[in-house]
């Protein structure tokens, strides 16, 4: 045989091989365009502006403003990493400048996202037993109104149940407390009870009192409590919106 027609010398072996590379580069380009592409996942500040744009929209006239939505988007994301066991945070504003819109709206993508969060501890009686955790819950009440209703006979077990653990919701929103009149200090006494017993549990709170009318309006104790585990938010700068053109 001669040398040139050698099996290591054929050419034929070596379009083969380039052909077979070509059909599995071809191969794999068109299975490539028939995947459906997926987005790349949000960096941490497309994510915030995101969920601000959908449940915290408020026109950001006021650099207060883009603080508190900023506040109230850190809160409820720490609440959804952890909802058994959290902090408070506390809106201060006039009225009309948005502190109940905000804290509405965090009450309801609580929520509504309530499935997608991590289970918490159950409380067997109210799970007859059956299970042993459930799904965080929440409750948003205007504080003036919850106060007259904690006065009756009839709702003397709402403060047990808002404060008593595991009964109590994971996440409470108290709008407005200050706004009550209250010439007994029994709001204030009430106010107290429910601080103190969710020390270490998520609670969300607006008031028009700034921090230098805390103990005149409820007492010490209440002022001492709102100082501590606490992050207080701004918006005494804010317009009314109902003033603004």
């Amino acid at each position: 045989m001669n040398k040139t027609e050698s099996p290591e010398n054929d050419p034929k072996p070596t379009a083969d091989l380039a052909n077979q590379a070509l059909d599995t580069i071809l191969e794999m380009k068109e299975s490539s365009e028939d995947r459906p592409t997926t987005q790349p996942p949000l960096n941490e500040k497309e994510h915030r502006q995101n969920w601000i744009a959908k449940w915290l929209p408020m026109e950001p006239t006021h650099q207060q403003v883009i603080d508190a939505q900023n506040a109230v988007y850190d809160f409820c994301m720490a609440y959804g990493k952890r909802p058994a066991r959290g902090a408070h945070l506390l809106i201060i504003g006039e009225n009309g400048a948005g502190k109940s819109r905000l804290a509405k709206k965090a009450a309801r993508w609580a929520d509504d996202c309530r499935s997608r969060l991590p289970h918490v501890a159950c409380d067997p009686w109210m799970c007859d037993g059956t299970v042993s955790a459930r799904r965080p819950s929440v409750e948003f009440h205007n504080f003036p109104f919850l106060l007259r209703e904690m006065t009756s006979d009839f709702n003397r077990e709402w403060l047990r149940e808002l404060c008593t653990p595991p009964s109590a919701p994971n996440l409470l929103v108290l709008d407005d407390i200050g706004a009550e009149h209250d010439p007994s200090k029994y709001g204030a006494a009430q106010l107290y009870l429910i601080l103190e017993s969710r020390a270490q549990m998520w609670t969300l709170l607006t008031t028009n009192c700034l921090p230098a009318q805390w103990e005149q309006k409820w007492d010490r104790r209440v002022a001492s409590r709102l100082l501590r585990n606490t992050q207080h938010v701004f918006m005494d700068q804010v317009p009314d919106f109902s003033t603004r053109k």
